[in-house]
């Protein structure tokens, strides 16, 4: 009687599940400020590019409210100027005894005004050149726009989403297995996925296990 080694070998099996598929990343930007849109030269299922200027708001009030903020500085920047050259003037003043302490304390404060008010001058001018980096809605990857919110002559609001764009480069396939098929799974793990008639190669991103199971 001839006698031979039996050895248990493992062997994959296809499964088939049912699932859908997902970009990996969708984004939703949206308005940061109120204003009307005032060009939106793209359509659903535009293929943009990162970077890409998509919806541009009108700044019209914007750039009226920076030259009112312009000017209100060069005027807090004067006064400060005028106000620093009295303080020196009153500091020398004191020492030779012309003036009094009360004085120079005032100049003092005077200046200390002058100074307060020239950086909130300065602060409202870097206030609004923010928003005015607001007025254009750029694409933040290089993907496809799958929805247009707004049309040109919307008026927008702040949160208010502009567009909806995804990247179908990488896609995310979300499907339920059994427990049974869970137990020899795991985050990181590389496998096979066959979808329609292409086979690529794909990674486990996670298992989140069902309540009902």
């Amino acid at each position: 009687v001839e006698t031979c080694a039996v050895q248990v070998e493992r062997k994959a099996q296809p499964v088939s599940l049912s699932g859908f598929t997902e970009p990996v990343r969708r984004a939703t930007p949206a308005a940061r400020i109120m204003a009307k849109v005032v060009e939106a030269q793209f359509q659903e299922g535009d293929r943009v590019d990162a970077g890409q200027a998509l919806i541009h708001l009108d700044t019209r009030d914007l750039l009226a409210r920076k030259r009112q903020a312009r000017a209100a500085l060069e005027t807090a920047s004067t006064a400060l100027d005028v106000a620093r050259t009295n303080l020196e003037r009153m500091k020398n003043l004191q020492r030779s005894g012309t003036v009094s302490l009360h004085q120079l304390e005032t100049a003092d404060v005077a200046h200390a005004q002058a100074q307060a008010t020239s950086a909130a001058a300065r602060s409202a001018l870097e206030e609004i050149d923010v928003n005015l980096s607001y007025s254009v809605a750029t694409a933040p990857f290089k993907g496809v726009v799958v929805r247009k919110m707004v049309e040109e002559g919307n008026m927008v609001a702040p949160g208010q989403g502009l567009f909806i764009i995804e990247d179908d480069s990488r896609l995310r396939i979300i499907a339920p297995v059994g427990s049974d098929l869970a137990e020899g799974l795991k985050p990181g793990q590389a496998i096979p996925v066959r979808i329609g008639g292409e086979t690529v190669q794909g990674f486990i991103e996670g298992i989140v296990p069902s309540g009902s199971t």
